[in-house]
């Protein structure tokens, strides 16, 4: 168990998700902060993704995008290779996991249901997660950050691409900065189905997820209006509001007791 400031957490892992630009690495970077001793992954960033690009200018356009299947195969494959990193210190550390399968299980449903993403393909992942995610620690509460809307995550994600470092981010972040707002609202809308089934997995409407994904206690968080990011006037990110943190570690606990 780890103590930290008046706040317990029973060893093991917590998953944070969320759709695109909702404070998910914000909210890991001030966990780090907050509680020193414990694990932050963090999902790998579009950047190292060579089809992501490509696979964010297709997102929208009639028909299947044909960047859908590789961009997420490739996050997939890097996030079971986190997993078996973590699955070696889940007994012995708290472990923050914002690159998960589940979360990034959402993708794939969506471009499934919208017909982004071929059945083929889409059967052909859900192959590779029922294979794989037997042989992970399985989570013991989840985070969920939400935007109220998908015109409220279009301009976090317009911010976000204005303070990019570097060239490979600016393009990366800019590519996502066309994603329309409707996909943006289908994001919101199945995280808020998860909370309410307290399931990571759309297990109801996918029979091959069933069990794949433990029945826990999941905090939502509405983070349209929550501060708790600032820039310097040279664009390094500054947490100042530790008192947010601290109440939504303090909820956390609670929940996976």
């Amino acid at each position: 168990m780890l103590k930290e400031n008046s706040i317990q957490l029973s060893n093991g892992v917590y998953v944070v998700c969320g759709h695109m630009a909702s404070g998910k690495s914000t909210l890991l970077e001030l966990f780090k902060e907050l509680i020193p001793g414990s694990v932050v992954i963090d999902e790998t960033p579009p950047t190292e993704n060579p089809y992501f690009v490509e696979y964010c200018q297709a997102i929208g356009r009639e028909g299947p995008n044909p960047f859908a299947f590789a961009v997420q195969k490739y996050f997939f494959e890097d996030a079971i290779g986190q997993g078996k990193k973590i699955s070696e210190q889940a007994e012995d550390k708290v472990i923050f996991w914002g690159g998960s399968p589940w979360h990034h299980f959402m993708y794939v449903w969506l471009l499934y249901k919208d017909g982004s993403l071929s059945k083929e393909y889409y059967d052909e992942y859900c192959r590779l997660f029922v294979k794989c995610i037997p042989d992970l620690p399985m989570p013991k509460a989840g985070i969920v950050t939400l935007h109220e809307t998908g015109e409220s995550t279009h301009l976090s994600i317009e911010e976000r691409a204005n303070n990019s470092k570097g060239e490979k981010e600016k393009i990366a972040r800019l590519a996502e900065v066309g994603i329309p707002i409707p996909y943006l609202d289908s994001q919101g809308d199945y995280w808020k189905a998860r909370i309410e089934e307290g399931k990571l997995l759309p297990e109801k409407d996918e029979p091959r997820l069933k069990g794949l994904s433990p029945q826990i206690k999941i905090l939502k968080l509405n983070t349209t209006k929550t501060d708790w990011r600032t820039y310097d006037k040279d664009g390094n990110l500054i947490n100042d509001n530790d008192g947010i943190g601290r109440i939504i570690l303090s909820k956390l606990a609670t929940l996976a007791q």
